[in-house]
């Protein structure tokens, strides 16, 4: 027989389907999803295994280059990213925009409306 387990990067929702009691392990991202698979799913406390999102080594590598926040290393960092993007005013604001798999829409258009929906509040002096 070979084991088979499954691994949930989701952070907060997962279909009933991940968390059948056939499987040997399942391991999740968070708390959360813990308490998610019990209420959805067919599945004992020791077969979940919280253990955060695998990453590639370099992402913490690249944390360790980075510095903690608020140090010198962590601002010069920023400065040179910041430039690299073309961001010439540290003050400025960065939004990241992320999608996942749940259906969030078309990205392009969402950023389309918030920037839309910034400029006016900046037109009119409005807070958002």
């Amino acid at each position: 027989e070979i084991p088979i387990f499954t691994v949930v990067t989701d952070l907060g929702s997962g279909h009933a389907t991940w968390f059948t009691r056939r499987i040997d392990a399942i391991f999740v991202a968070s708390s959360r999803m813990s308490k998610l698979a019990l209420v959805r799913g067919w599945v004992r406390p020791g077969k979940l295994v919280e253990c955060g999102l695998p990453i590639r080594k370099e992402f913490g590598e690249q944390k360790a280059r980075m510095g903690e926040r608020g140090t010198k290393g962590a601002e010069e960092y920023q400065r040179r990213m910041r430039r690299g993007l073309g961001i010439e005013n540290e003050g400025d604001p960065v939004i990241l925009v992320m999608g996942g798999g749940e259906g969030v829409g078309n990205l392009g258009e969402i950023v389309e409306e918030i920037v839309a929906e910034v400029s006016l509040s900046w037109l009119t002096s409005e807070k958002l």
